[in-house]
Order: C-alpha cells, then structure tokens, then sequence
C-alpha cells in the first residue's frame, strides 16, 4: 500500500515538471552560471544585409526602406557577420548570458609612426545574441538576454558582429571556462 501511494506522488510530480512546466517558477530553477555546460560549437558564420528586431545602437542606423521598419543595417565600413552556435541545455535552469561575453579577434594591418606596416590583433564584443530571429542591442554596447527552461533541450544561440569588410576570418571567443561561486566574507568590518 505505501508502495502504491510512493509511486502514485512520483507520478504526480512527474506529470506537474515535465507536463506542466509552468507549475515551476523561474525561483525555482537553478542558475546556470557554468556556461561551458552548454558545449557550444560554431555550426555557421554568415555575413547578412541587415538584421530583424529591437534595436537601439549608437552603432547602426534604421532600415532607409521604412520608417516603421525595425530593421537594422551595420555602419559605413562595416558588416554584419552572424555566428551560429549549437550546445544543449543538460537539465532545467535559467540561463543568462550577455554580448560582451562572445568576442571576435581578427588581424588588421596598421602603419605605426615611423612607417613601419604592422599586424596587430583586433577585437570586437558582439552586438547581440539571440535565440529566436529577434535582435536586441542596447545602447550600452551590451544586451543582456535571460531565458528560462524548464526540460533538457539543444540550444541555438546566434551572435551579431560588426566587423570591418576587409574581415575574411576571425577567432570567436566565447564563454566555455568553468564558474565558480564566489562567497563574500564579512570579515574586516
């Protein structure tokens, strides 16, 4: 009988996280800081005319094509190069993430003082990242997207750069070292 009725509540438990996910509250999902959980790779780098979404850029400039539109393209002398990485989310959690957290290092010629032609490594923090065809950039430089999941799942995360046009490769650096917790110590008061 208590068999029964152990098994009946696991059932019941069961049904409420994987059925009704919306039964969980965003308290009650873990943080995911570990971001090298997700086991991120590249699985394509585009370049494309222009970008879909909310925007507010010191760096882009509305869509000439309307008003209303909210279509961005990237500023003289540059492009817009979307990354796309794939990883999975291992468990339910939040997942927060940041642009400034993805970067694209690229070399660039340069001509110092004395004429001398240098190559020098460049970087770029990202403009956006999304998971849905929606971009978001903020006037800071840097936007911040928070999602919350509730069941193991893959993950697509997209990332926008503005990069120079010369720019045929670059490196992507993105989050895959370990967090850790950090306590704060009261001692010293």
């Amino acid at each position: 009988m208590f068999k029964r009725l152990q098994n009946a509540i696991i059932f019941s438990v069961a049904v409420l996280v994987f059925i009704f996910p919306a039964a969980l509250s965003a308290k009650e999902l873990p943080l995911m800081a570990d971001l090298s959980k997700l086991r991120l790779k590249i699985i394509e780098t585009t370049t494309v005319e222009k970008l879909p979404g909310y925007m507010q850029s010191m760096a882009a400039t509305p869509d000439e094509e309307s008003e209303s539109s909210s279509y961005y393209r990237a500023p003289e002398g540059k492009k817009i190069v979307v990354v796309t990485l794939k990883g999975s989310i291992p468990s339910p959690c939040r997942l927060t993430y940041d642009s400034a957290e993805f970067v694209a290092l690229y070399d660039q010629s340069v001509t110092s003082s004395t004429g001398v032609k240098k190559i020098r490594t460049v970087s770029s923090h990202a403009a956006g990242v999304t998971t849905t065809d929606s971009w978001q950039i903020s006037t800071e430089g840097v936007s911040t997207n928070s999602i919350e999941v509730y069941a193991a799942s893959p993950l697509i995360l997209r990332i926008a750069f503005y990069l120079p046009k010369e720019v045929e490769s670059f490196d992507l650096r993105y989050p895959t070292a370990i967090a850790k917790k950090a306590t704060i110590s009261n001692r010293g008061k």
